[in-house]
């Protein structure tokens, strides 16, 4: 039998109780609560480390100076994206991970929504959440703004709308899909490889 109370070596009772039934009954209180925390740790580390761009993220914010449709390796959304965050703050570091460190807040939800639709219960779907905040490839996309750190992002949202859309058959969430796709394609091309993944999907899920 689990037990709701622990004792430490001082014998003094440690009543787990209350932030368990708190993070069962807020779960997205609780998951903002971490995404914060996380968030501005990886502010004071930008800050404070003074923290160089990436010879990737130097690129992407060149490109910024020199807006297009298109460039030589990649699709215009990074570029259009540090053009605006750096009109908006001071140029610096900060103007260009900004954008990776709000992806690195936003991600976690799309994933505590589609965890939460497939396996129907809040604790596998926080425990989804908690593992994705200790990958080390999601903590580099979420300090450094990549191509990566926008395909995550929008493949995630991507996932969720295409699951509600087969589950309900209603098109507005195709359509919230569709949205999400365009804008991953919009940021990089690997982005076509949904539809392959989906097709497969679909046709097993008829078999």
């Amino acid at each position: 039998m689990i037990t709701e109370k622990k004792y430490n070596p001082g014998g003094s009772v440690i009543n787990l109780k209350k932030p368990i039934s708190f993070i069962s009954k807020h779960p997205l209180w609780f998951i903002t609560v971490i995404n914060l925390l996380v968030a501005v740790i990886r502010v004071i580390y930008v800050v404070n480390d003074g923290i160089d761009l990436s010879t990737e993220e130097a690129q992407y914010w060149l490109w910024s100076k020199n807006l297009d449709w298109s460039y030589y390796s990649k699709p215009p959304l990074i570029a259009w994206i540090n053009y605006l965050t750096g009109i908006i703050m001071p140029h610096g570091e900060l103007s260009v991970k900004i954008n990776a460190i709000l992806i690195g807040f936003v991600s976690p939800y799309p994933l505590y929504f589609l965890a939460k639709k497939i396996f129907h219960q809040n604790k596998i779907a926080i425990t989804a959440v908690l593992l994705l905040l200790t990958f080390p490839f999601f903590n580099y996309i979420t300090t450094y703004f990549t191509t990566d750190s926008l395909v995550f992002v929008f493949w995630m949202f991507t996932l969720l709308y295409t699951w509600k859309s087969i589950e309900s058959h209603c098109m507005k969430y195709w359509f919230i899909a569709s949205l999400f796709m365009g804008l991953g394609l919009l940021s990089k091309y690997t982005m076509i490889l949904f539809y392959p993944a989906l097709v497969i999907f679909l046709l097993l899920s008829a078999v």
